[in-house]
């Protein structure tokens, strides 16, 4: 990575490949393409589809010059927001250009009780985007029709959490929604369910715990 680095001053942020577990990801770009990467070019890959390419904080290397260009004083580990890398990454994205290492470089473990595991189960991914598309559309009408497409599924994974009575991570999204946009009428009108139809097949007890946590 310190290489790609010394090729160019203007590289803010380099990545690589990372076995995630078992399978290695972060793939997507064209090693024909060489290592050095417009950086608004790479949001606008990640947002309309293209896979992740930072992968966690572990992952990458950061230019210290470019970090004190966001905040003098940033702090890069942040243990209250579980995606501040990412939302790192874009703001260097957006400042700087982008270094990649076609090699497998760095190991992420994931077993039941790991902050990743969580976050999939919550879906904490939708959230975390959600703040991307808010902050990083770049007025580029690929990123808008592309977000379009994100809400339908976070759409879907919403209704799916409540469909399987999962309270603890529709409260998860219910505190944190910028918009908050219910997730009623967010999940059910993509949908065009009606939500008395829905709650006919929600038990007694639970149609009480869904009243209490909000929704």
């Amino acid at each position: 990575m310190v290489d790609v680095f010394q090729k160019d001053e203007e590289i803010g942020i380099c990545s690589s490949y990372r076995l995630n577990d078992k399978v290695v990801d972060c793939a997507g770009l064209d090693i024909n393409d060489g290592n050095i990467f417009n950086g608004k070019s790479i949001i606008e890959y990640m947002l309309c589809g293209g896979k992740g390419l930072t992968g966690a904080i572990h992952n990458v290397i950061y230019k210290t010059s470019f970090l004190k260009q966001i905040n003098e004083n940033y702090n890069v580990f942040n243990e209250v927001n579980m995606h501040a890398d990412n939302e790192l990454a874009f703001a260097l994205c957006d400042i700087s250009k982008f270094g990649f290492v076609f090699q497998v470089l760095s190991y992420t473990r994931r077993h039941n009780e790991t902050g990743t595991s969580m976050a999939k189960r919550f879906g904490t991914y939708f959230y975390g985007t959600e703040i991307l598309y808010n902050n990083f559309s770049l007025n580029r009408p690929t990123i808008i029709e592309a977000r379009k497409d994100f809400y339908d599924r976070y759409s879907y994974f919403l209704l799916m959490r409540y469909l399987n009575f999962d309270l603890d991570a529709i409260k998860w999204h219910r505190a944190r929604m910028q918009k908050k946009i219910g997730f009623i009428q967010m999940g059910i009108s993509f949908f065009k369910i009606p939500l008395k139809k829905i709650m006919k097949h929600i038990p007694k007890y639970k149609k009480k715990e869904f009243t209490q946590a909000g929704w």
